[in-house]
């Protein structure tokens, strides 16, 4: 059964405004703020800006993935190359699969640093009171002595994850190409 054409409509509008939030989010943080951070003498300091940008980035990502599911369920369904779940018999319908599978490698990676990574960083820098100071003055030095050193490769895990995004998303622009492109 197909969907009205106002439902299809407003899932496609949806479904673009959640990409270029949540994949947009991931190419700025990297193309824009990340070279931005690193010409930032301290590096405590440049960690606490990406981090609570990152910070006020996680709801609406977590809103765009819920909007993402949502909508590119109803246009699957729709479109005409789909045959039914796992009919994997054209380059279209492989396309979807791989960039389905991408997603779901970025929702555990984007899982994994929300509730795994970021929690103990975060409690450590709002316990002693340092992103406060980053706050107010972000190009201020920080006390190296109020973080331990393995605190920092907290910081490179981060980074790590946030590549590791970015080249995903890209990924999953280029398996929707595909499909376009196929059906």
């Amino acid at each position: 059964m197909t969907p009205p054409i106002w439902a299809l409509s407003l899932s496609y509008v949806l479904h673009l405004l959640t990409t270029v939030v949540w994949v947009g989010s991931l190419v700025a943080m990297q193309v824009l703020l990340m070279p931005f951070f690193s010409r930032l003498l301290d590096r405590q300091a440049r960690f606490f800006s990406a981090l609570l940008l990152q910070q006020r980035l996680e709801a609406p990502l977590w809103f765009s993935v819920l909007v993402l599911v949502a909508t590119g369920l109803l246009q699957m369904s729709a479109h005409p190359s789909y045959q039914g779940f796992l009919a994997i018999n054209s380059l279209w319908s492989w396309a979807i699969l791989l960039k389905h599978l991408l997603i779901g490698v970025m929702v555990v990676l984007f899982a994994y640093q929300s509730w795994v990574v970021l929690p103990p960083v975060r409690r450590h820098m709002y316990q002693t009171g340092i992103a406060l100071k980053a706050l107010r003055n972000p190009a201020s030095p920080m006390p190296h002595a109020a973080l331990p050193e393995a605190w920092f490769s907290q910081v490179t895990r981060w980074q790590r994850l946030m590549r590791v995004h970015a080249f995903l998303g890209a990924l999953v622009l280029l398996m929707t190409a595909i499909a376009r492109a196929a059906s």
